[in-house]
């Protein structure tokens, strides 16, 4: 656990500072004489964590055993100062996870801190955390900057509103709930077919063998809720499930998301929910398909984010689901979720575009993020970033004209990615390899992974946590094995 602490938590600041001098005095340019002696009081160490620097403790139980500071600057920008993790508690992504509380308090600015060199271990780390060495002779105190980019070549440029809202007629707005109390599908659980699989649920049989449809992202209540902590919605636990329509030549023919009725006592049921775009023409809103591949999704608040590939994200409002009249207009579905907004991809002229491939949230004690990520093949690119959400507004959060930077970018990850979720300052990573043989599980930080090969059933797709049931969720495409399937996070996390 990590808090962040004031001048009452002197005593544990002091213990672990005291000890980090001790133990690595190399790693530190400051002397351990400088706060022992007649130095060493109460009232010092409570000036310390109260002379405006933001300070933060990990505990292990009751034990502190990591300690970061950040230094606000008048300029805006942040020092990231007085960081140590003791060795028992090394390994296990609490470094990462100080780094991380500092960059979110950063919010965007500049963040830049000083090593020692030679303390490669501390250099590994930051650099993970997308910091970079510069150039340059060593200072007074023989420490090198590190400094982390404020700006990266890709964004996301919000749309206008689509007219979504409004529709009368034919169209009644029901809400989510009015699709989740009218479900006519029924899956089965079922045992998966592979180690890290815990439990999981069966599609309806021609859900589970067409190849028309192809699921691919998932998401819950869990996501879009943190109140009442259970992470439930009007008393139910929910999960969504993305699908993508293929035609010919593998062309997209539409998009859907089944709202999956959750019970572990019995029989989940669910219903198909129609992706469409409003288009206004002539006086009259018509609906068409969204033809993407929604190879993720993001259930935050009262918005449904979906990865639109190329073309940046599309956004739903899941109180618009409406229960549609005339079912032939849309290939006989009864409720249609129309598209209210969408997040262009945006990215420097000399940059290649990124494919927004798949989605999760990381839900942070000060901020939380929308992860998307890139599938690549050997060869390609394969990037993850990670934006940050406005918790007023459940959107993503940009400047005044709309656009939306990354807090982070992390190239040449993980080949063949579909799903990436960061639970508790832990990735988890699904890759797949190829029909007939079982996915792999990466878990760790960008740079670090340990590699699970082949504990995940066969086609492996896109991921989410649930921290109230400490578990990851995910789910795979082939017709004939498609499983929905839980795993327990704490067994892959050491």
């Amino acid at each position: 656990m990590i808090r962040q602490v004031g001048p009452d938590d002197w005593a544990h600041w002091r213990a672990l500072r005291l000890r980090s001098l001790d133990e690595d005095r190399a790693a530190f340019a400051e002397s351990v004489t400088a706060w022992t002696g007649d130095l060493d009081t109460e009232a010092r160490w409570r000036e310390r964590l109260s002379n405006g620097d933001t300070c933060f403790l990990a505990y292990d139980g009751e034990r502190p055993v990591g300690m970061v500071a950040a230094e606000h600057r008048t300029d805006g920008a942040v020092e990231l100062i007085s960081m140590w993790v003791a060795p028992e508690a090394r390994g296990v992504g609490v470094g990462a996870e100080l780094i991380d509380r500092v960059l979110g308090l950063a919010d965007g600015a500049p963040v830049g801190l000083r090593v020692i060199p030679g303390n490669d271990p501390a250099i590994r780390a930051y650099e993970r955390a997308g910091f970079t060495l510069l150039p340059g002779d060593p200072d007074c105190d023989g420490c090198r900057r590190m400094e982390r980019p404020t700006s990266f070549p890709h964004r996301l440029v919000v749309s206008a509103a689509l007219p979504g809202q409004g529709l009368s007629g034919r169209f009644r707005r029901v809400g989510l709930l009015g699709a989740l109390l009218d479900t006519n599908r029924r899956g089965t659980h079922a045992e998966v077919p592979a180690d890290a699989a815990v439990a999981g649920m069966a599609w309806q049989d021609g859900d589970a063998r067409t190849p028309r449809w192809w699921p691919q992202g998932i998401t819950t209540s869990a996501d879009a809720v943190t109140d009442p902590p259970e992470g439930t919605f009007e008393g139910h636990d929910v999960v969504l499930v993305s699908w993508y329509a293929r035609g010919r030549l593998r062309r997209f023919l539409g998009s859907r998301v089944s709202v999956v009725d959750w019970r572990d006592d019995e029989p989940p049921r669910y219903r198909h929910v129609l992706l469409v775009e409003p288009r206004r023409r002539w006086g009259f809103t018509r609906l068409r398909p969204v033809r993407v591949h929604a190879g993720g999704i993001v259930w935050y608040g009262p918005h449904l984010f979906v990865a639109g590939s190329a073309g940046g994200i599309r956004v739903f409002r899941l109180e618009d689901i409406v229960r549609v009249r005339n079912r032939v207009r849309l290939k006989g579905y009864r409720y249609a979720l129309p598209q209210s907004t969408r997040y262009a991809a945006e990215a420097d002229e000399d940059t290649p575009g990124l494919t927004y491939s798949f989605l999760s949230l990381e839900r942070g004690a000060t901020q939380d993020r929308l992860v998307a990520g890139e599938y690549g093949r050997r060869g390609g690119s394969h990037r993850l970033l990670r934006y940050p959400i406005d918790r007023e507004t459940g959107l993503l959060r940009g400047d005044e004209r709309g656009r939306v930077s990354p807090t982070d970018l992390h190239d040449q990850q993980v080949e063949r990615m579909q799903g990436a979720t960061v639970a508790e300052g832990v990735w988890f990573i699904t890759a797949s390899t190829g029909e007939g043989r079982p996915g792999d599980l990466w878990v760790g930080r960008p740079g670090d992974y340990t590699r699970h090969r082949g504990v995940l059933p066969t086609g492996p797709e896109d991921i989410t946590y649930l921290p109230q049931r400490r578990q990851l969720w995910t789910l795979t495409e082939w017709p004939g094995r498609r499983w929905l399937l839980w795993i327990d996070r704490d067994r892959w996390t050491h």
